[in-house]
């Protein structure tokens, strides 16, 4: 990356290494070992919340150069806020169901989730392909083709939300697909980034 552009170069290495230690977090608030030590899911979520913060707070240093970041970043904080209230607040968004079993609630804010995730996607790779378009236009357009590929399993994970509750299977495989396609679309964004940074 050009010289002019170290403050934009610092920035998205530290993005680019909060990846690590989010991925810890990540792992530390499975069942594996939220079911034996629960301290350490509780460690996990926190450190989760904090590191998603920071990227919000990376994002808008970002749009003092890029604005496509800004909208990027509040979302990101906002998204992040809600889930810690959800989680360390309330105590959960199964709270908010209206009846035995329909969780109405789960079902609003996954799918708010979502539309937050894609507001964030479409945003933060929006910055970087402008970023980048004058200097590598390759690499400016498979941003602009994972963007693509990451909306469209997005809205595939919203259609499974809300079929999952009329036809469970069809939901499920739909929700499975979802996942793969998102954990390889998080491995390519995180190459991409590394790349961007440079």
């Amino acid at each position: 990356m050009k010289d002019k552009y170290s403050f934009t170069a610092k920035w998205l290495w530290l993005l680019f290494l909060v990846v690590i230690p989010l991925n810890i977090f990540d792992i530390l608030t499975t069942n594996i070992f939220a079911t034996p030590l629960p301290f350490l899911s509780k460690i996990g979520s926190f450190g989760i919340i904090f590191c998603n913060l920071f990227c919000g707070f990376i994002l808008l240093k970002l749009s003092t150069e890029y604005d496509f970041y800004k909208i990027a970043g509040v979302t990101y904080i906002f998204s992040t806020l809600i889930n810690a209230w959800l989680n360390f607040v309330n105590g959960g968004p199964l709270e908010f169901g209206i009846t035995d079993g329909f969780a109405f609630g789960s079902f609003a804010f996954s799918f708010i989730g979502i539309v937050c995730n894609i507001i964030i996607i479409f945003y933060e790779t929006n910055g970087h392909a402008y970023l980048l378009d004058r200097y590598d236009y390759e690499l400016s357009s498979k941003w602009d083709k994972l963007r693509t590929w990451y909306i469209i399993s997005y809205c595939g994970a919203g259609a499974s939300v809300a079929i999952v509750f009329i036809f469970p299977l069809i939901g499920l495989l739909i929700m499975i697909a979802s996942l793969i396609a998102n954990i390889v679309l998080s491995i390519l964004r995180y190459v991409y980034l590394y790349k961007t940074a440079k």
